[in-house]
């Protein structure tokens, strides 16, 4: 084959004439044959079409053929040929009387006429497109069909390893023949993957190395231009929460890309005791290109409800590939009427650095209406895994509730979503790294797990809950979170929230982190009038700190939200909701109180949020079950900035809190003992509102050290919406020409108060107005 290949190869100069125009008697003196000689003329023909060389008795070996066409001149079917009589020539077709007609590669590029493609729409085919691409592949051609009807019925697993255009070419794909390993293009690397073996010194050094924050690993320099894959088959993480799910879980896994002298692209997220497998996949050097075709399926996956998940499409194990310019649909007149789930037309799998753009696709049917035809799993119109560096840019795929989410992925890393429109973005298991830009995701929304940098900018989410971390996999996410400039489309009358973190009470044989540190900034809710009644909140994390299985969970060092608003309904949001806070982990950082002062160890700052004034919850609340764990504990610093409504309860954590430009209309400190900690309000109004049925004023801070107020101001409590001046009396920190607890500087007394206080006739004292101005918590009781 290789010596016929050169043989090929070494006439192109002499036949370049034969793949444009056919030749004429004048110009085939010019051509010389592989020994020099020149070709006579009766050596080089031009006929009508290939089909016609099976009726020419007049063919010898030796003689060059230019066809018009395959089937009939002028049908893009045009090529070059030579007359053999060797069936065992590469690409040999036979012509009869014991000769074959060998395709000459001198045509610069190659389509789907060229081997007999019939666009009949009875015929497969795929089998002449498959041909196209072997021929191409072998030769190193790309592959130009800018346009034309195709229709692959049986064949599958063509492969693409060379450029490929199609224009605007259709593909009519039947999926009745789809099966659960065939997809119907599989684009393939030049060389395939292999086994490292190395020695015991050297993979010890190299597992030494396999640990978060390592990017240079000198023993894998040798595999420079590799996808490196390690795997620890004996070490089991990521269990599956639910009774439907294999709790076993994955193994231990990482994958690389390794640059020179064993640099490598991609966190390491976990820690290596040993490997099972250690895998090079090598990266062709160049970028391979498919673009453009309008692909038509069927909508008739073979098999029954609960089978197997079927292939179709495009599969790329090929790193360094763009597909772009593609538009996939059901034939006119066809439904989705699959039994069985997809995974994914289009479906990356252990590759580095790919790209997808200007793609329409749809997702695929799943909950129908009634149950009986309803999937038992999640079906895909794009999926893989083992992905590291994927891009993903102005995709539309958008559907009904009946579709599943177009995205469902494992291990992805280095993700990138950009201007797409979406019905879902999914990932299951350990994706890392990941931003979304300048995209709307849909109905099914954005559900996630993993770690790494999560940047969302500029993007709306379809749903009550705009950021879902996804509680079979632990809702976790080890690394810092940004969430930018974005909307919550609310889409029911239920609760919403910008992030929901609420794993279950189970092992998932790694550690729970929510997230390193929460930053949202500059986030709309849009909702409904009709939808008052619901609970909206920032974010929802788990009711307890530490799992009966699997140990504590990990709170973020730093969460902050700001300007925050809702749009459509008068109700706002609550702030955050911790009934239990003695367990969570604050990192590595430690906290408490230490001779009487607290050391704080995150920060929790919420700044210009429209909050929610139900009276009957607070909307921020931190509570504790029982003793705090040790000094690893959450011992927050908490800011609270120009927020109206606010209704704080802090039972017995230990907190230092900052309250700046807010309307406080609930407070509670210290619940059965004296708060440890700071309390500062500065230019603060006070207007309590007592619950329905409560006849408190809701204002108390049990704690003798550490409450200060500045520029602060005192309003008439409400009850039930209307003044109840008769509660201003049973404030805690202060009583109307009474004793005045805690620190206070230039505290004043609201218009509404002074009113009040005239119409009784009332007169301030002067002892009490000068503690208004200036006093300090040593000199609490004195009056």
């Amino acid at each position: 084959m290789a010596s016929d290949k050169a043989k090929i190869q070494s006439r192109r100069a002499m036949l370049t004439v034969l793949g444009t125009t056919a030749l004429s008697a004048g110009s085939a003196h010019q051509a010389f044959s592989p020994g020099n000689e020149p070709l006579k003329p009766a050596d080089i023909r031009t006929v009508p079409a290939f089909s016609s060389l099976t009726a020419d008795k007049s063919l010898r070996a030796g003689m060059f053929i230019q066809t018009l066409g395959y089937f009939h001149p002028g049908d893009s079917g045009a090529a070059a040929y030579e007359i053999t009589g060797d069936s065992g020539k590469t690409f040999a077709l036979p012509v009869g009387n014991g000769l074959f007609a060998v395709l000459l590669p001198a045509v610069g590029c190659v389509n789907y006429r060229m081997f007999g493609a019939k666009s009949d729409g009875r015929s497969d085919d795929g089998v002449a497109i498959k041909k196209a691409h072997l021929f191409a592949n072998e030769f190193g051609l790309p592959v130009l069909n800018l346009s034309g009807e195709f229709w692959i019925r049986e064949t599958r697993l063509i492969p693409i390893t060379t450029n490929v255009n199609w224009g605007n070419t259709v593909f009519h794909l039947d999926e009745s023949f789809n099966s659960p390993r065939e997809a119907h293009f599989v684009v393939l690397p030049r060389q395939a993957s292999s086994e490292i073996s190395l020695s015991a010194g050297i993979k010890a050094a190299l597992i030494r190395k396999l640990k978060p924050g390592v990017k240079f690993l000198p023993e894998l320099a040798a595999y420079r231009n590799c996808l490196v894959i390690v795997k620890d088959e004996n070490d089991r993480i990521g269990r599956r929460y639910g009774p439907d799910y294999n709790p076993r879980g994955w193994a231990r896994e990482e994958f690389f890309y390794v640059e020179e002298h064993g640099r490598i692209i991609g966190d390491m997220a976990w820690t290596f005791s040993d490997y099972t497998h250690l895998t090079a996949y090598p990266c062709d050097e160049g970028y391979l290109t498919i673009e453009g075709g309008t692909f038509l399926v069927s909508g008739d996956n073979p098999g029954k409800i609960g089978g197997p998940y079927h292939q179709e499409g495009i599969a790329v194990r090929r790193s360094r590939t763009i597909i772009r310019n593609q538009w996939v649909g059901l034939e006119k007149g066809k439904d989705d009427v699959s039994d069985t789930p997809r995974g994914g037309f289009y479906n990356f799998s252990c590759v580095y650095d790919v790209l997808l753009e200007n793609i329409r696709l749809i997702p695929w049917e799943k909950d129908r209406p009634g149950t009986d035809r309803d999937l038992k799993a999640g079906t895909y119109g794009i999926g893989g895994s083992r992905v590291l560096c994927g891009t993903f840019r102005n995709i539309t795929a958008e559907g009904s509730p009946i579709h599943w989410g177009v995205f469902g992925t494992n291990l992805f890393k280095n993700f990138r979503i950009e201007s797409c429109r979406l019905n879902r973005v999914d990932v299951h298991f350990h994706g890392w790294n990941i931003a979304i830009k300048d995209s709307e995701i849909g109905q099914k929304g954005l559900t996630l797990t993993g770690g790494g940098e999560l940047l969302i900018e500029n993007t709306r989410v379809f749903n009550n809950v705009f950021l879902n971390f996804r509680q079979d996999y632990g809702a976790r996410w080890d690394g810092p979170i940004s969430i930018v400039n974005c909307r919550v489309m609310i889409q029911t009358s239920s609760p919403a929230a910008i992030i929901s973190m609420l794993p279950g009470d189970f092992d998932y044989k790694y550690p729970i982190v929510l997230g390193q540190q929460i930053v949202v900034s500059d986030f709309t809710f849009v909702s409904l009038p009709e939808w008052n009644a619901a609970r909206y909140a920032l974010i929802r994390l788990p009711k307890f700190s530490n799992s009966k299985e699997g140990g504590r969970l990990v709170f973020p060092q730093r969460m902050a939200f700001s300007h925050v608003i809702v749009q459509g309904r008068e109700r706002g949001v609550q702030l955050l909701d911790l009934p239990d806070v003695s367990s969570f982990l604050a990192g590595s950082r430690r906290g408490g109180m230490t001779n009487g002062v607290l050391q704080s160890n995150c920060t929790i700052h919420f700044e210009d949020i429209v909050l929610d004034h139900d009276p009957e919850t607070p909307n921020l609340y931190l509570g504790l079950s029982g003793p705090y764990a040790d000094d690893r504990s959450l011992f927050p610093s908490l800011s609270i900035i120009n927020c109206a409504h606010l209704k704080l309860s802090l039972d017995d954590v230990q907190a230092n809190v900052f309250i700046k430009g807010t309307g406080i209309e609930q407070l509670e400190a210290g619940k059965t003992d004296s708060f440890a900690g700071k309390i500062s309000f500065e230019n603060c109004s006070f207007r309590f509102s007592p619950g329905p049925g409560k006849d408190e004023a809701p204002g108390r801070i049990r704690a003798n050290t550490g409450i200060s107020f500045t520029n602060c101001e005192i309003n008439i409590p409400v009850r039930n919406g209307l003044p109840a001046p008769e509660l201003l009396e049973k404030i805690d920190f202060l009583k109307i020409n009474g004793r005045i607890r805690h620190n206070h500087l230039n505290t004043r007394l609201g218009t509404d108060v002074l009113t009040h206080l005239s119409a009784l006739k009332i007169k301030l004292k002067r002892e009490f107005i000068g503690m208004l101005r200036s006093h300090h918590e040593l000199e609490d009781g004195i009056l």
